[in-house]
């Protein structure tokens, strides 16, 4: 900020710290109007030890005085004190604070615009963090760089220093969620909390679950052997249609068989389709008994149950086995 606008901001400063009692001086007591007077005097103070330079000795008469009026320009000299201390997320905030006080406020409107446009410039360069936590069991505590973080503010954006952060959450009966994250300048990050919930019931329901494996198995099983049966089919008919069509094509241009060396490579073609139709028909057929006898076996369910698929070029052999 130049020193003209902060000679600005101060003037309009000191105006609206007197603004209530220069309104109200006719009714106002003698003790009323000497406290106005020395908050206008401490204001002025305050601002002469910042421009000097003092952020550390101007900073605590500035938040004595917005604790004490609620002036937003208390609050913006507090951020720019903060700033200068380099303490930029807490200037950010006080910033922020100002903004929000200044409301729509007329007599404020220079210090609400001052406000915002500190907020940009520091919102490049410092970090945004989001804690999210999924539940909120009983006794939650959430932490940010061991910094208590009120419910209130759950889900929504706080702004940090650049660098590594620690975030731990702690719930009665929970074991303790820890989270660490680095944000860079202009990086806005989401930690999402979750307590894995307690499962009590897993000793007992585990030997029906183990039970059951071999069951689910088979099932898994049953479906891929369907879908490898599918293939075959959709194979058996592609092979078929195209040795089907040359065929024809040799029934049309010569007297079957046709042995002469002009149609000899489509003969070869209708072959080889022929062959393709041939295997495609095998493993649909071999798929389909597969995929029914798996799913018989795994959804009847038996304590010792087998199958077993073996091929060959001439022929394949599906063999099962079961003790129900």
């Amino acid at each position: 900020m130049s020193s003209k606008r902060r000679i600005l901001a101060a003037l309009v400063a000191l105006a609206a710290l007197g603004y209530g009692s220069t309104a109200a001086a006719d009714n106002a007591s003698p003790s009323g109007t000497a406290a106005a007077k020395d908050e206008k005097a401490r204001f002025a103070e305050a601002v002469r030890l910042y421009k000097a330079g003092s952020f550390a000795r101007a900073l605590p008469a500035f938040e004595a005085l917005a604790t004490a009026t609620g002036s937003p320009n208390a609050e913006l000299y507090v951020g720019y004190c903060l700033n200068g201390l380099e303490r930029h997320a807490g200037a950010y905030a006080a910033f922020e604070r100002a903004a929000r006080d200044a409301g729509s406020e007329e007599r404020y409107a220079e210090t609400r615009a001052a406000a915002l446009r500190e907020m940009a410039e520091l919102g490049l360069r410092l970090g945004t963090l989001v804690v999210a936590p999924v539940e909120t069991p009983d006794g939650l505590v959430v932490t940010v760089d061991g910094a208590v973080l009120e419910p209130a503010a759950f889900g929504s954006h706080r702004v940090l220093e650049p660098g590594d952060h620690h975030v731990e959450a702690r719930a009665t009966g929970r074991n303790p969620v820890v989270r660490d994250v680095h944000v860079d300048g202009g990086e806005t990050k989401t930690v999402t909390l979750y307590f894995p919930q307690r499962d009590t019931a897993a000793p007992t329901a585990a030997p029906a679950a183990s039970g059951d494996r071999p069951g689910a198995a088979l099932r898994i099983g049953g479906f891929v052997a369907a879908g490898v049966g599918g293939v075959g089919l959709v194979t058996f008919a592609i092979g078929g249609l195209e040795a089907k069509s040359a065929h024809d094509r040799l029934a049309r241009e010569c007297s079957l068989p046709c042995g002469d060396s002009a149609h000899e490579r489509e003969v070869e073609r209708g072959k080889s389709w022929q062959t393709v139709a041939n295997v495609g028909l095998l493993v649909g057929g071999v798929g389909a008994l597969a995929s029914a006898t798996l799913l018989y076996f795994g959804y009847r369910g038996g304590a010792e149950t087998s199958v077993a698929l073996s091929t060959w070029p001439g022929g394949a052999l599906l063999s099962g086995r079961g003790r129900f």
